[in-house]
């Protein structure tokens, strides 16, 4: 096992903040911004933010004062009186129009006070302003005031502009400056986003160097390509994985191919849906003989399945609130003919006319955001229990295990799901002939997996570990990372060095 190390400083991790809170705001914050009220505390704020970009755009006159002193105590000959101060004319120039600027245009709209305090400068409409714009309010509210009238009329020339300033922002709706009225621009309280780095949540969780759960983007929720899962395994240490896409083989061809490529070992398999006594199961499937055409036949119903479910999930829509999805549509731009509840809920959302709808207002007025609110409608609606919630048919466990098996595999449970499965079921489900279980698995809980080892052992099956990876859709789980204890990977071992007709054994 080894740890995961950190990978970035201090400038990229800021940059990374500011581009992630950017994405956020164009995607959907700017529907959640909040303009400043004339509060006291929104006052405050405003102001706190200005003085401390003023600050940093006046910080060269501090080196001016700090040489005047030292000359007027002897320390600094007179000489240096003069040429210092051109130097710090220069330095102001730099700070007020070039700095400030340079840095809001860059952070989109930040600057280092706005950033303090959670504000942003937007367009009047809330959309995120051009960095040009961003630029000239900089020069306007800093940049004019220190270096301009700085220069020609002293202090009271910078007062008279800050005094002036501070009445129109009073006065104004939503404490516009007299750069925001001749730009289009406003401030607003930017809308909380809690960012993680995957680094950061990972740091302290072991890796281990056999992971049997992976999924490509053959899955319909897999994100990475296999030659992409390849280069990151090997990174992250791994030794031996398995592809394991939903009621599909397809990467287990390249895959074979790249694991020479890349030093890292790899098993051929799949993971099936299927059903048990009325609960749904996964089955995983190792060693497979990907050729065998019934696999084809597996992904083709998958593939029936979904594209019937998702045309019956729009038709009760359509019934329940009068909401016409064009599922056809969607249906012709994926080619894992699924589309799910929260996808058609995302839609929804983004439509305007759609939002109008007092069944859409309720959910958006009762959430703190269109995230939220999009969580929520898709729960109610198409989850079971809900008006819109299709139920599908799954082929049999005993068929499944069946296709297994004649494809040379072997078919281990999967642990998704099992935390709601009781010892009993899980035991009559190993009895129609699976040969080992998936025990290590951020899917179940820590005493689930205690279960799980206690049967194995019963019944003398196989053991497997996996991390049930995706990619960015599912970003709880991580390569690598299968809560398979140290002392446990010579039981997972195994499995991985086991032939094709080890159930035989």
């Amino acid at each position: 096992m080894k740890k995961q190390k950190g990978e970035y400083g201090t400038i990229q991790r800021a940059k990374a903040v500011i581009a992630k809170r950017s994405s956020f705001y164009k995607q959907q914050g700017y529907r959640r911004a909040q303009p400043l009220g004339r509060d006291r505390e929104a006052i405050e704020d405003h102001s706190c933010s200005y003085m401390i970009d003023l600050c940093i755009a006046l910080l060269p006159a501090l080196l001016w004062v700090l040489v005047f002193v030292l000359i007027l105590c002897g320390i600094l000959p007179v000489f240096l009186l003069t040429p210092m101060y051109w130097i710090t004319l220069v330095l102001l120039v730099v700070t007020s129009f070039g700095l400030t600027g340079w840095f809001s245009l860059r952070s989109h709209g930040l600057s280092l006070g706005r950033f303090l305090t959670g504000m942003k400068v937007v367009r009047k409409d809330n959309k995120e302003a051009s960095p040009m714009i961003l630029l000239l309010r900089e020069i306007i509210e800093v940049g004019i005031p220190v270096a301009v009238l700085g220069y020609f009329f002293n202090v009271l020339g910078m007062l008279i502009f800050w005094v002036l300033n501070s009445i129109v922002t009073v006065i104004s709706p939503g404490q516009r400056t007299i750069a925001d009225w001749i730009l289009g621009t406003r401030i607003i309280y930017e809308p909380a986003v809690h960012i993680r780095f995957e680094q950061d949540v990972k740091k302290e969780l072991e890796l281990s160097p056999i992971d049997l759960h992976i999924h490509s983007n053959f899955s319909d929720d897999g994100y990475y390509s296999v030659e992409d899962l390849f280069v990151r395994a090997k990174e992250a240490g791994c030794k031996v994985i398995s592809i394991t896409d939903h009621n599909c083989v397809r990467a287990n061809t390249q895959a074979k191919r790249l694991s020479v490529l890349y030093g890292v070992d790899y098993i051929p398999g799949i993971e099936i849906d299927c059903s048990f006594r009325g609960r749904r199961l996964r089955v995983l499937g190792y060693y497979i003989d990907e050729r065998n055409e019934l696999f084809d036949a597996v992904e083709s119903e998958s593939l029936k399945r979904e594209k019937t479910a998702s045309l019956e999930r729009g038709r009760k829509l359509e019934e329940y609130a009068g909401i016409i999805v064009d599922m056809e549509r969607l249906l012709e731009k994926t080619r894992f003919q699924n589309v799910s509840g929260k996808q058609i809920a995302k839609l929804i959302f983004e439509h305007e006319l759609y939002r109008q709808y007092p069944l859409i207002q309720r959910y958006l007025e009762s959430s703190s955001s269109d995230e939220q609110a999009i969580e929520r409608f898709a729960r109610d609606m198409f989850e079971e229990g809900g008006p819109c919630y299709v139920e599908r048919t799954y082929p049999s466990l005993h068929d499944v295990l069946e296709i297994v098996h004649l494809a040379d595999g072997i078919a281990v449970l999967s642990s998704w799901g099992c935390d709601q499965l009781e010892d009993r079921l899980i035991e009559q489900a190993l009895a129609e002939g699976f040969d080992g279980i998936e025990v290590f698995s951020p899917l179940v809980k820590k005493e689930t997996m205690t279960r799980l080892l206690r049967l194995a052992k019963e019944h003398k099956l196989f053991v497997s570990a996996g991390s049930d990876f995706h990619g960015p859709t599912h970003p709880q789980h991580y390569l690598g990372v299968t809560h398979c204890p140290k002392q446990a990977l010579p039981l997972v071992e195994i499995l991985t060095s086991a032939s094709p007709n080890a159930r035989e054994r």
